[in-house]
Formats: structure tokens, C-alpha cells, sequence
């Protein structure tokens, strides 16, 4: 399987890799929607074992000895099956141990915590700010000026490739005001987290800003990503209307659209 596209994910690990973590990370281009995938690997005595990606990377569920493996990759879709080359790494002697948590129970663990679910905690974030006085300053200054600018338009459909670094612009706005909001929990900062987050949610999601717009869009996954972190980190001062209306927006971002 050869996918020239450069936006396409990296082959990990790359053949003749010595890593320095065990086990790697796997991860190789997806070749279509549809795609499910077996990895195979080979181990430093001759056995197999594969195990089933229903999508284009693994979490390997062992730590792996110091030692040459081989690994490939087969893929079926509709038009059949096939298997990559086999490709070589080594896993060195002094590789750390990291075996990925099971999403399922990572997952459940999360959603038992009160938003929000993805910050340190006050004392933390508190310690964070005060470590980093430089990044904070100018990371408030940003902020402010760019309070002063009015919100911009949802991005004109006919002009594509201006679009996407209009939603990628407004996105980065966003996270700067959610970033200083979260360390310095002044008012002002929540305010324009919050009437930003709002102005993307009302944009059509089915528009300029899906998914299926341009492959590989990264200003609409960057979008989606503030939204998301929106309504988890403002989320103890939102009025119902609004954890709606994020809630609806993020899951209509998150739906899988066929190519546009």
C-alpha cells in the first residue's frame, strides 16, 4: 500500500526505526473511508500475533522486549484486500515502558469528572502561570488587542482556500481567549471566550466549515477542537441555551460526511 499524498499520516515505526518506546506507536495512511486494517507483527523468535485497527493507527496492548521486529499492514475495503511490505524495527535495550490506557475505560473514567474535564486543577494551572511569567504576558497582551477587533463573518464559500485560513485564524483567537480565561480567571477573558465560541457555533457547519469541504481540512478540525474545549472549560458558567447549542454544533462536526 503506497499513499503519496504529504498531508497523509506518517508510516511509524519507519522501516529500520530503533525506538526508543515500548511498544511504538503504529500508524500508517489511510487509504479510504471504509478501511479496516490488520497489523501484523513478527517477533524477535518467528512468532506472529495480529491484531485488529478499525481505523489507520494501533495502540499495541504489550510491551515489547528489546529485540528486531518485522511489521505489516493489511487493508480491506471495497475494492479487496491487500497487505503492505513487511518493515523492520528495533526496539533498544533502554526503550521505556508505555502501554497506552484501554479507551474505553479512559473514556469512562473522563466522563465521571466534572466539567471542566480538561484542566489541571486550580493549584496547578495557578503554579503553570506563575512558572511561565514571560508567555503570560504576551499571551494577555494578544488577547486584549485582539478583543478590540470586531468578530468576523462566517468565511465566503467562494473563496476556498482564504476560508480555511479565516476558520483557522478565528479558531487560534478563540483558543488564546479560552488559554487566558483558564490561567488567569479574569472576566474580561471569559467574555471573549465565550462570544467567540458562540460566533463559530451559529457558522454552517454543512458550509464552509465541514469536514467534507477540502480533504484534509485542518482549519475545520481546528475549529472543532475550540469549540470542544469551549464547552468543557467554560462550561460551570454556561446557560443551557448555549452548552445546546456548542453540544449541537459539535456533534454535527464530529458526524462523518462523505467526500465534498
Amino acid at each position: 500500500m503506497h499513499v503519496d499524498d504529504p498531508l497523509a499520516a506518517p508510516v511509524r515505526p519507519a522501516h529500520g526505526a530503533t525506538v526508543e518506546q515500548t511498544p511504538p506507536d503504529f500508524s500508517w495512511p489511510d487509504i479510504s473511508k471504509e478501511a479496516r486494517y490488520t497489523v501484523t507483527l513478527t517477533y524477535p523468535d518467528g512468532r506472529t500475533r495480529s491484531l485488529a485497527a478499525p481505523q489507520n493507527y494501533l495502540n499495541w496492548n504489550e510491551v515489547l522486549a528489546p529485540g528486531s521486529y518485522r511489521w505489516s499492514v493489511t487493508a480491506s475495503d471495497a475494492s479487496g484486500t491487500r497487505t503492505s511490505d513487511a518493515r523492520k524495527f528495533v526496539v533498544d535495550a533502554g526503550a521505556r515502558p508505555f502501554l497506552a490506557p484501554d479507551i474505553k475505560v479512559l473514556a469512562a473514567k473522563v466522563k465521571a469528572k466534572p466539567h471542566p474535564r480538561g484542566l489541571p486543577d486550580p493549584a496547578t494551572l495557578a503554579l503553570m502561570a506563575q512558572q511561565r511569567p514571560a508567555g503570560v504576558s504576551k499571551l494577555r497582551a494578544t488577547v486584549e488587542r485582539w478583543m478590540r477587533s470586531p468578530l468576523p463573518p462566517m468565511p465566503n464559500s467562494a473563496s476556498a482556500g482564504r476560508d480555511n485560513i479565516e476558520v483557522y485564524d478565528e479558531a487560534r483567537r478563540t483558543l488564546y481567549a479560552l488559554s487566558a480565561y483558564a490561567l488567569l480567571k479574569d472576566e474580561r477573558y471569559f467574555a471573549d471566550a465565550l462570544r467567540r465560541v458562540k460566533h463559530m457555533a451559529s457558522w454552517d457547519p454543512n458550509g464552509p466549515t465541514a469536514y467534507t469541504r477540502h480533504r484534509m481540512n485542518m482549519s475545520a478540525r481546528t475549529m472543532t477542537f475550540a469549540l470542544i474545549l469551549g464547552y468543557d472549560w467554560l462550561h460551570p458558567k454556561l446557560d443551557a441555551a448555549t452548552k445546546e447549542l456548542l453540544l449541537r454544533t459539535i456533534e454535527n462536526c464530529l458526524e462523518e460526511k462523505g467526500a465534498g
